[in-house]
């Protein structure tokens, strides 16, 4: 992994990890395995760091230990003079990975269950694009799947490749504004940290 790409990598995961403590429904992942599985990555590409060493080695338990593995990236982010996104950054990377998601579905039933998501839960952020989007995501899930009483929903309608093809191209045009840094940073109102 190139050093460029294990920075962009590990403020995903920050991303993620700080979403965590606002909007811990939305973050439900293991990110404090995948933080670990980072910092294994990055030793193995040479990076020394005591504090890294021992956040690596964390991967041997289990399941690590949510708050050693804290301590270890506070340590590490310390001596490396990284910081924590901004709670608006945070949302937005989420909102990009769960697009991503959408777009690399390769079955209806794994696109409609992401997409169920957004009907179910309401997401409240200060971003106007994400709120946006996930109102888009929201309709987008009753448009295609909503069986109303005494008509079927437009995906009943469809073959599993146009429900795929009409879920990516609604999708796309969002996820392309959130693949480039310069619009993360302007929709976030913040700049990108650690960059």
């Amino acid at each position: 992994m190139s050093p460029i790409h294990a920075i962009d990598r590990l403020n995903d995961l920050l991303c993620l990890m700080e979403l965590r403590k606002t909007a811990r429904h939305l973050a439900t992942d293991n990110y404090v395995r995948a933080i670990v599985e980072w910092a294994g990555e990055a030793v193995i590409a040479g990076n020394d760091s005591e504090p890294l060493l021992i956040l690596a080695s964390l991967g041997l338990d289990a399941t690590p230990d949510e708050d050693e593995v804290s301590d270890y990236l506070g340590r590490y982010m310390a001596e490396a003079g990284l910081i924590y996104p901004g709670p608006n950054l945070s949302a937005l990377v989420w909102l990009r990975i769960q697009l991503e998601h959408l777009i690399r579905c390769d079955t209806v039933p794994g696109a409609e269950s992401h997409l169920r998501f957004f009907a179910e839960l309401w997401i409240e952020s200060r971003s106007k694009f994400v709120g946006k989007t996930c109102e888009h995501l929201n309709w987008l899930y009753y448009y295609l799947f909503d069986d109303g009483i005494g008509y079927p929903s437009n995906a009943s309608t469809m073959t599993d490749a146009e429900i795929l093809a009409y879920i990516r191209t609604s999708v796309r045009p969002f996820a392309q504004v959130l693949f480039k840094k310069q619009w993360l940073s302007w929709l976030a109102g913040e700049p990108l940290p650690n960059r």
